[in-house]
């Protein structure tokens, strides 16, 4: 059973959507150059020590952790060679820099979206390219001064090149991606399920390659770095601001210690996972077409999403599944695909005070990752139904 939409309406929702997504962006920029630095001026202070020789860590920096400006970062040490990217010319010409790598990178992905999407006609391409931008968290993205919106155009750039038969760039964009891990870190599992490993074997290359670079710089070892991330006090971020995942409720809800926390989660994924790969394994059919894709950047997005730490504006990651529910919809508009889209979108493009308004749920984030777990199992069912999805 299939629905067709009175096209008045559809020309009011693109409308609708296209203020959404102008007031998103346009408000966001005002705001962050407002109060211009924020977060990102942490990550220069970051930088700066790092080269000075003296690794931003409590636990290891010994005497320095004394030095003007001292903090300890979040980041992982690969991470830290890849900030010169930025403040290569000093910390204000890094803000012009990460936020016009934001606007090329979201143009970039609304670019990919238009393209999957305008098989079903302009209006649809339309919606593709608008429902990135529209992406609420892409407001909170550009006033903290993140990395998201540019990681997911890099992990954008990745599926793009995979789906080339490009593992190699793909392998260098996941890794670039990974300066965020929260965000980029399930979709490394894209090249295990694509059969393309090379290019994970390329990016884990170089993502040693630049750890060795930093511990070489700041005279550490990587058993000092580990033994520095035991510490309680090192993974406070993981429950700060009211981050509800599956990490976060352990360690706060059930009041497991944080090390233990990470070794049980750890375990529990690397369950799924193996079981992830082997159920699409288990498929008779080789061929991986575009929305097959597309449907397991949404799996593996969401699995990110709901399992490891991250904050409203990483809600870029949830792209890939947003878009391929709605690709789903528009290609063939069944009841079950609409509501997976509407609640989808409905999940990142509404307010998350109005969840409490509409669905009557006390806690937005538990009802958000509900819609985005139904999502993804919904997915995973079509993917094992040995049915080309893709119309084209």
């Amino acid at each position: 059973m299939n629905f067709t939409v009175n096209t008045t309406l559809i020309r009011l929702g693109m409308a609708l959507l296209f203020l959404l997504a102008v007031a998103v962006v346009s408000y966001g920029l005002i705001v962050a150059w407002q109060h211009p630095g924020n977060d990102l001026y942490e990550r220069f202070d970051e930088y700066r020590l790092y080269q000075q020789g003296v690794y931003p860590h409590a636990g290891i920096a010994g005497v320095n952790k004394h030095l003007p400006g001292f903090r300890t970062s979040v980041y992982p040490p690969f991470a830290l060679p890849m900030f010169g990217a930025f403040f290569w010319g000093g910390a204000v010409l890094g803000l012009v820099i990460v936020q016009v790598l934001s606007l090329a990178a979201l143009g970039g992905i609304a670019w990919y979206g238009y393209r999957t999407m305008r098989c079903a006609g302009s209006t649809a391409g339309a919606l593709g390219a608008l429902s990135a931008i529209a992406i609420l968290g892409n407001f909170d993205n550009f006033v903290a001064w993140q990395f998201s919106i540019i990681c997911m155009g890099l992990i954008t750039a990745q599926l793009i090149f995979l789906e080339q038969n490009r593992p190699l760039p793909a392998g260098i964009c996941w890794a670039l991606a990974m300066i965020k891990p929260q965000i980029a870190l399930p979709f490394a599992l894209l090249f295990v399920l694509q059969r393309k490993t090379t290019g994970l074997i390329a990016g884990i290359g170089l993502l040693t390659g630049l750890c060795l670079i930093a511990f070489q710089r700041t005279g550490i070892t990587l058993s000092s770095y580990l033994m520095a991330w035991t510490n309680k006090n090192s993974v406070h971020f993981v429950t700060e601001w009211n981050n509800n995942t599956l990490l976060s409720m352990m360690i706060t809800k059930l009041e497991i210690p944080a090390p233990i926390a990470f070794c049980v989660l750890a375990a529990i994924t690397i369950i799924l996972v193996i079981a992830f790969i082997l159920l699409l394994r288990l498929r008779r059919d080789r061929h991986t077409s575009p929305v097959d894709q597309l449907l397991k950047a949404g799996i593996c997005c969401i699995g990110g999403a709901v399992t490891f730490y991250h904050h409203k504006y990483d809600a870029i990651m949830l792209y890939p599944a947003l878009l391929a529910t709605l690709k789903l919809a528009v290609t063939d508009p069944t009841p079950r695909r609409l509501a997976l889209a509407g609640a989808m979108a409905f999940s990142l493009w509404i307010p998350n005070r109005l969840f409490t308004i509409f669905l009557h749920f006390p806690d937005y984030l538990f009802a958000q990752n509900l819609i985005r777990i139904t999502v993804a199992i919904s997915l995973l069912v079509l993917l094992t139904r040995n049915k080309n999805l893709d119309p084209g």
